[in-house]
Formats: C-alpha cells, sequence, structure tokens
C-alpha cells in the first residue's frame, strides 16, 4: 500500500469513528476525533463539517 493510499485509509476510518460517535451523542469525543483529522487532513471539507456538528451540538459554536 503507498502512502497516500494508507492516508486516506487512515483518514476515512477515523471519519467513521467520529459519525458512530456522533450518532451516539457522544460530542466530546467527536469533537477530538474530527480535530485530529483536520489537523493532519486539512483539506478534508468533511471533517470540519462534522467538527462544526460537534462543537454546535455542544453549544461552544461560537
Amino acid at each position: 500500500m503507498n502512502a497516500r493510499a494508507l492516508d486516506e485509509k487512515i483518514k476515512n476510518e477515523r471519519a467513521k469513528k467520529a459519525v458512530a460517535l456522533a450518532m451516539k451523542n457522544r460530542w466530546e469525543e467527536a469533537v477530538a476525533v474530527n480535530q485530529t483529522i483536520v489537523r493532519d487532513f486539512p483539506e478534508d471539507i468533511g471533517s470540519y463539517n462534522r467538527l462544526g456538528k460537534a462543537l454546535s451540538e455542544l453549544g461552544r459554536n461560537k
């Protein structure tokens, strides 16, 4: 597996984890996972959307 494919796999696994946490209303954990995606994959627009939703659910969307 090349580096790009590995990065994509890591990003997708984290995204699935973030969504699963959100579905369980585990917003603090969802924030943390999405923050790692944003940090490591800043081009991933979906992670910003998920992060914003999680922060909104926590009332921290200012």
